[in-house]
């Protein structure tokens, strides 16, 4: 895969200098927007369960049918987390043209959510394993909760293998 998107990145400049660009009004905007919102419509049921705490696995529709038992067994700390973040985010744009001084209005909402969350996740020390109580209820956080960074980002780096394109009669494999 990382070989493809390589070559397919190395078309799209080739394209550019090119100036193939004017060749976009060829394919309608419509079909540009539905081809989009389709994959939006793929990605973000599967962000969902992650805002509560949970895991998704399965397709898009299996996942939105197990929303409400997810939401049921909802981790509060993460799930006060992922709310800011996405009130943050979608909020943002609405305040942006109201705000003094006028250098605000070009923080990135982006910005803001990394701004709010990783002090948060501080806060509720996500980087160790504990459990905490709400009502009645005992939730576990740690550090399976938390985006996997490699202490080492240099040796995290994989190369493509350019070898896919070379390898007589070699078939791609369905992962």
């Amino acid at each position: 895969m990382l070989a493809v998107g390589c070559v397919a990145g190395v078309v799209e400049v080739a394209l550019g200098l090119l100036r193939a660009g004017s060749l976009s009004h060829l394919f309608p905007t419509a079909v540009v927007h539905s081809m989009l919102a389709a994959i939006g419509l793929i990605v973000c049921p599967k962000q969902l369960p992650v805002v509560f705490g949970q895991n998704a696995q399965g397709e898009p529709l299996e996942v939105l049918y197990e929303l409400p038992e997810k939401i049921l067994h909802l981790n509060p700390a993460i799930t006060l987390i992922g709310l800011v973040s996405l009130v943050t985010l979608f909020g943002w744009p609405v305040l942006r043209s109201r705000l003094r001084p006028a250098w605000l209005r070009y923080l990135p909402a982006q910005l803001l959510v990394l701004a709010a969350a990783i002090p948060m996740g501080l806060w509720l020390d996500l980087a160790n394993d504990h459990y905490y109580r709400v009502g009645a209820r005992e939730y576990a956080v740690g550090p399976s909760l938390l985006v996997n960074v490699p202490a080492n980002l240099l040796a995290a780096v994989t190369l493509p293998d350019f070898t896919v394109f070379t390898a007589p009669g070699q078939r791609f494999a369905a992962a």
